[in-house]
């Protein structure tokens, strides 16, 4: 690895080599700059309204990470509530942030290195570190936005360790408060302490043994801190997320367990090129590879037995760290799912440390196979950052992310389902429709699945095949009142008032906040005469949601119903106050400020202002707003104007064949030629 390629003088100089580690990371992974949001990236932060504003940040630390996973990563959540303070939703400096953190863990890694490899020199170290920055391991934790915590896991936890070498009092604490941070970044920094304890066992003399009593008394010494904090640690996660059912884990088992180790040495010797994401044991398993890999591990032990005993320690020290790092996430309990390359970040450091251990124990006499082995080094490194650039293009956007991973798991319900959804959005509802039916096959329980189904047949107006999956749905989950709400809508389309308000009973039954179920109840009650019902269930789903728009003006209608004029025009400017650009509020606020039956609330020049502005936005051809707006010129006395625009509202509801509102326009305009306001319901 020393050749001639970058010499150990040019590396030698204080920053170089950092900087240098620096600026080949940024060009790898550059790409990462054009990317969007992606896969649980939307759900974690685009959708995610704690993370939106720093004055939520106390959240992050009593919630769970993930909606129904019981993940603690406060230091997470807080770092994605700084990106959104500084960037808002801009992808490209949470990409930024990505990019910057992996620069700052690999640097690190290289201090490691260079710290518990002093044999190496500067020049291996700076090679290792390369190796684990560029490898496509590491790209799955930059790419995603939200692996970021994977990152924020080896910052801590490595920093921690530099600390814990120093040997100092100050250092021990800050090393302390390093893996209480790693501890809220990611769970596999719970291998913390035992991955010191390995390094220990390395740093100690070769005629010294661990179990004697001096030993003994100073490991407890030493180490005892960092196992008090860990268990104030899972003290801490009992208390925030309880024990609970709602995990959607990988079981574990002896099986599962012994395939994990498997896919490790795998992945690190011989990624694959394409982005294999959570990938199922027949996608990644290969007879080829793992004898390609059992070869190298045959050799590996060669080279071990040739340079112990002076590497033993060290190099046992390094597979301990591998191994201690890897156990979270190797199927010894449940886990989100069983194998994944972000699951391999940390443990690398472990692997390549290892490696680098054997080559400078076995480094060749010879210059030129010194140079051989570093050109070897260098066109390693070069394919491993060819692969991590490569997969940039995967990492894009949700569509070209969830199309990679059914290219290798077509039958897997979260990307059918995500991908279904994505289709939709950009109006290819059939498309949509045949991944949700792919996503269902493989689960037939998947209830959002089944409900999105249901609602893109409604949306097609296929409405008996909709109703067919909304029965399914609710043989699966009976108590989902979203499904009742969805059977409503139809039932609602075809005529069946009563069967629909039933369906938005049931719904509200299962969930008494549901805005949308009261809404639309109200609004069968109104249609019904029952004003006072109607008013109330608008008031609730005020209540449940004061952001719901279209509820301020559904009770004003109910209000206006009722006779409650007063009351109307509070609601219509409460909902101003929520959505001031809403043209339909202050389309129905000028209207009653012009025509109210009740002439002391009128308010002839807000409401021009209103209605003017409401023209302005919707255009001079929308015959009910200039309708209004002519009321509102009378109602202020100018009847010159008033006569102006009610004869274009006239032309213009001819010409959209409203005749309706034609004939309301033919009235008005007797009124306002003869110098008289408005008379009529509003």
């Amino acid at each position: 690895m020393t050749g001639s390629i970058l010499p150990a003088q040019f590396l030698s100089r204080r920053a170089v080599p950092e900087l240098l580690l620096a600026g080949v990371i940024g060009g790898v992974f550059a790409g990462s700059l054009a990317n969007h949001f992606v896969y649980d990236d939307n759900v974690l932060i685009v959708h995610n309204p704690t993370v939106q504003s720093l004055a939520s940040w106390s959240k992050a630390f009593v919630v769970s990470y993930y909606p129904g996973l019981s993940y603690y990563r406060p230091i997470g959540l807080l770092s994605y509530m700084l990106d959104y303070a500084v960037w808002g939703p801009r992808a490209v400096g949470f990409h930024l942030t990505n990019l910057v953190l992996h620069m700052a863990a690999s640097i690190l890694v290289f201090r490691l290195f260079r710290r518990l490899i002093p044999q190496a020199g500067i020049t291996f170290a700076w090679w290792g570190a390369l190796l684990f920055a560029v490898h496509p391991i590491s790209s799955s934790v930059v790419y995603p936005i939200t692996a970021r915590e994977a990152i924020w896991c080896v910052i801590f936890s490595v920093g921690g360790v530099l600390l814990f070498l120093r040997r100092t009092q100050p250092a021990g604490a800050a090393s302390l408060l390093c893996f209480a941070l790693a501890l809220l970044s990611k769970e596999p920094a719970v291998a913390l302490p035992f991955c010191l304890l390995a390094i220990d066992y390395g740093l100690r003399a070769a005629d010294e043994s661990p179990g004697s009593r001096r030993a003994v008394r100073e490991a407890i010494g030493t180490h005892g801190p960092y196992f008090a904090l860990l268990a104030g640690y899972l003290l801490v996660r009992l208390f925030v997320l309880p024990v609970r059912d709602e995990s959607r884990g990988s079981p574990a088992g002896p099986g599962t367990f012994l395939w994990s180790w498997l896919y490790l040495p795998q992945t690190l010797l011989l990624p694959t090129v394409q982005l294999i994401y959570e990938p199922a044991l027949q996608t990644w398993l290969s007879p080829i590879k793992l004898a390609i890999v059992g070869a190298a591990v045959l050799a590996v032990t060669v080279l071990l037995l040739r340079a112990m005993p002076a590497v033993k320690r060290q190099a046992f020290a390094w597979l301990g760290w591998s191994a201690f790092s890897f156990l979270a996430t190797a199927n010894v309990v449940p886990q989100e799912t069983r194998w994944d390359e972000r699951y391999l970040f940390m443990p690398a450091i472990g692997i390549v440390g290892f490696v680098l251990t054997l080559a400078v124990a076995c480094e060749p006499k010879r210059g030129w196979r010194r140079s051989a082995r570093a050109v070897v080094s260098l066109a390693a490194c070069a394919v491993l950052a060819v692969i991590s650039v490569g997969r940039s293009r995967f990492w894009h956007d949700n569509e070209a992310f969830l199309r990679q991973w059914l290219a290798h798991a077509p039958d897997r319900t979260n990307p059918n389902y995500g991908l279904a959804g994505v289709l939709e959005k950009k109006g290819l509802k059939e498309q949509a429709i045949l991944h949700y039916r792919r996503a269902l096959q493989t689960e037939p329980d998947h209830q959002d699945s089944r409900l999105n189904l249901g609602i893109a047949l409604a949306d097609l107006g296929r409405l008996d095949e909709a109703m067919q999956q909304f029965d399914e749905a609710l043989r699966y989950h009976p108590q989902e009142p979203k499904v009742h709400f969805n059977k409503g809508l139809i039932l609602e389309k075809t005529g069946d008032a009563a069967g629909a308000a039933a369906e938005y009973r049931r719904a509200i039954q299962l969930n008494p906040r549901y805005a949308d179920a009261r809404n639309n109840l109200g609004l069968l009650l109104g249609r019904a005469g029952d004003f006072e019902g109607a008013v109330a269930q608008f008031r609730l789903a005020l209540e449940a949601d004061p952001k719901f728009v279209k509820a301020y003006n559904n009770l004003a209608v109910g209000l206006v119903g009722q006779g409650a004029y007063r009351q109307a025009i509070r609601a219509l400017r409460d909902g101003l106050g929520i959505a001031p650009e809403d043209l339909s509020l202050a389309r129905n606020l000028a209207r009653l400020l012009a025509k109210c039956p009740d002439p002391t609330l009128r308010r002839g020049p807000e409401a021009i202002e209103l209605a003017g502005r409401v023209v302005r936005r919707a255009g001079r051809d929308d015959a009910a707003a200039l309708e209004v707006l002519a009321a509102a010129h009378a109602e202020a006395g100018r009847f010159a104007e008033a006569l102006t625009i009610i004869d274009h509202a006239l032309r213009a509801a001819e010409s959209a064949g409203q005749f309706g509102l034609a004939e309301q326009c033919r009235s008005a305009r007797s009124l306002y030629a003869a110098r008289q306001r408005y008379q009529g319901p509003p």
